[in-house]
């Protein structure tokens, strides 16, 4: 019986910076669910808060939230109105809603919206993206 060797995967320095106002925005289309499964897993459980935009049907985005909970250092849940973002916790866009940041004090809440598809998504990406930047750099904007 032949055992493979264990592969060391690489970790990120959690040498980010951890102020109230970091944000990371993950985004991917059809088929991403395995490329956001394997970065999340190489972060540590202290990272600023994250969100996820994943292009996924309704119904299959609490499965893939709560399946990442299990495997990742960090908390992931699917994403509700008002949830307040934070350290350690990574809130993935509901199917058939886009997820806005919006500024809350000193930090970030998200805002989920049925507005229209964007390039036939909901969620999009691009919405997620582009509230990202405009907390950022109100100048900036985002373009499908």
């Amino acid at each position: 019986m032949m055992i493979a060797p264990r592969v060391e995967r690489p970790s990120v320095a959690s040498s980010i910076s951890s102020h109230p106002r970091t944000v990371i925005a993950i985004g991917a289309s059809t088929g991403g669910t395995v490329a956001i499964q394997e970065v999340l897993l190489r972060l540590p459980a202290d990272m600023p808060g994250m969100v996820v935009t994943q292009h996924i049907p309704a119904g299959f985005s609490l499965a893939f939230a709560n399946r990442l909970n299990k495997i990742c250092s960090m908390e992931v849940r699917e994403a509700v109105s008002g949830d307040v973002l934070r350290q350690g916790l990574v809130l993935v866009a509901p199917g058939n809603y886009h997820l806005l940041l919006r500024k809350a004090g000193a930090g970030y809440n998200v805002e989920l919206q049925q507005g229209p598809e964007v390039c036939y998504q909901r969620p999009s990406v691009d919405v997620m993206f582009a509230s990202v930047l405009k907390r950022q750099a109100p100048t900036l904007s985002a373009f499908c």
